[in-house]
């Protein structure tokens, strides 16, 4: 790692340790004022500005990261608009509570709605630049069928525990509860988008903190009706609020560890999501709830029935989805992976390559085309059998040599291929390095000792490229190669043909 990405990755972490610690301070002071108000309201508000502040700071840092595809720094950078915005429009919450800290309610104020629009409609508008899909057909459908789901749960208990008590604070309780009602609604956008975006240009842990974050800062308002009694001071957004900037600013600094990240090979995506089912559920949990505690002797039995009947039919449609989401799996493995070495295979390669070829990024994409020496002596001398194991054995090493998020394909017989993303010429001569070290190393098959070699031709993407042409010019340069003693590996050059004339060894 050079010095530069030290430092980037060092900043990284900064951001995060410190809003780490905002949190813990805002933590302390609450649990403090819980028992004794005695520390100042406004030095409680402040950790949700600085937080804020951080969380901006490590977006526009990743966004500016030059390992990431285009669509995954814009994504990054309309978040950081967001944080800002919310940062700004609670910074005005906090000072009206400040300014007036006899008013009941919920110190909504205009500015505040302002910040807080923004803040969700840019963290939409960032979500909806993420492919949703492949392109299968009734993907966008079942999308708004499983958030309309969640987001009508996720309202009943928002009003039953949240916004209802909300309302008695008048005008300024009906605006927060409307506010809170739509920052819920993003929360489950954001939660379905999770689900089915994949990581084809998002981590998927930073998309995973991104979403729990949008949760922890929705709810933290439901405990405030059960501190307004005896605390009229203490607010839990107050330790809410920094504690959601910090679950941000942790997502912002795992997708710049992450780099960009690419779709696994062979990887699908959950065929369905178990979400809905989870909703449809904790409202008939709530539902029960709710006939216990209202005495309703005559229908109790009516309403635990039907309660029951829900839970079981809905445990016997996620059963059922499972056993069919493990079929799909099996499936799509089959049909992009190798048989023999598990492997990605040639369609998935291409398919693979053409998406990053597609991308902008700063950084080129490199391919080393490796074909073994010797191999068809082994299969001749030795059988096939023995060759489909010396491949395994192959396979395996080659994709314990690779960077995480390089795809180790084979095309057939003993050609592989290796993709690298983000690889300057010197990256992928440490690679292909590492692959021909690993490669030095006989194999053993049952009672023989086989010796290895490869040629390794590597090429790098230009303007207007297609992967076809990529794999052409590696080839160029694998046969380049060949005409070197021992294992060899030669970068395409324009003086390369495919007469195989001689090089200069790389």
């Amino acid at each position: 790692m050079e010095n530069g990405d030290r430092r980037r990755v060092r900043s990284a972490l900064t951001h995060a340790r410190l809003a780490g610690l905002i949190v813990a301070f805002a933590a302390i002071g609450f649990a403090v004022n819980l028992v004794t108000p005695v520390v100042p309201s406004l030095l409680l508000w402040l950790p949700t500005a600085a937080s804020g502040v951080v969380l901006t700071l490590a977006l526009v840092h990743t966004a500016r990261s030059g390992a990431l595809a285009k669509p995954t720094r814009q994504f990054w950078l309309r978040l950081s608009v967001g944080a800002a915005g919310a940062t700004f429009g609670l910074m005005t919450q906090g000072y009206d509570v400040w300014r007036h800290p006899d008013v009941p309610g919920s110190h909504v104020t205009p500015l505040m709605v302002v910040g807080a629009g923004l803040a969700q409609l840019f963290i939409v508008f960032a979500m909806l630049g993420l492919p949703t899909s492949d392109g299968r057909p009734g993907d966008t459908l079942r999308l708004l069928l499983d958030a309309g789901t969640v987001m009508l749960a996720v309202g009943v208990f928002l009003w039953h525990f949240q916004t209802r008590h909300l309302l008695d604070g008048g005008g300024s309780g009906l605006i927060g509860s409307l506010l809170l009602t739509a920052t819920g609604v993003v929360a489950v956008f954001a939660v379905m988008k999770v689900i089915v975006v994949g990581d084809r240009y998002v981590d998927r842990k930073a998309l995973r903190l991104l979403a729990f974050g949008v949760l922890v800062g929705t709810l933290a308002p439901s405990v405030q009706p059960y501190l307004q009694t005896g605390h009229p001071g203490v607010f839990a957004t107050m330790v809410g609020n920094p504690a959601c900037f910090f679950v941000a600013t942790l997502a912002a600094q795992q997708q710049y560890r992450a780099g960009r990240s690419g779709l696994r090979a062979g990887e699908p995506r959950r065929p369905f999501s178990v979400l809905p089912y989870a909703a449809v559920v904790a409202v008939q949990g709530l539902l029960l709830w709710s006939a216990f505690h209202s005495g309703l002797s005559d229908d109790l039995l009516v309403v635990v029935v039907a309660v029951l009947v829900t839970v079981l039919v809905t445990a016997r449609q996620v059963t059922a989805l499972i056993e069919n989401g493990r079929l799909v799996h099996r499936l799509d493995h089959s049909a992009s992976h190798d048989p023999l070495t598990g492997l990605a295979n040639r369609s998935l390669m291409q398919r693979r390559l053409t998406e990053l070829l597609q991308e902008q990024c700063e950084l080129p994409v490199a391919i080393a085309l490796l074909d073994l020496d010797g191999f068809k002596q082994v299969n001749d001398t030795l059988g096939h059998g023995t060759g489909d194991r010396l491949l395994v054995a192959v396979a395996r090493r080659l994709a314990e040599s690779v960077r995480e998020g390089d795809v180790v394909a084979r095309l057939g017989g003993d050609e592989f291929v290796v993709i690298m993303a983000d690889a300057t010429a010197d990256t992928a001569d440490a690679v292909v390095r590492r692959m021909i070290d690993v490669l030095t190393e006989p194999v053993q098959v049952g009672e023989h000792t086989l010796p290895l070699g490869a040629s390794i031709g590597i090429a790098a993407a230009g303007n207007g490229i297609d992967a076809g042409e990529l794999l052409r010019l590696a080839d160029i340069a694998m046969y380049a190669a060949k005409e070197l003693p021992g294992s060899a590996h030669v970068h395409y050059r324009d003086d390369l043909d495919s007469s195989r004339t001689v090089p200069v060894p790389a």
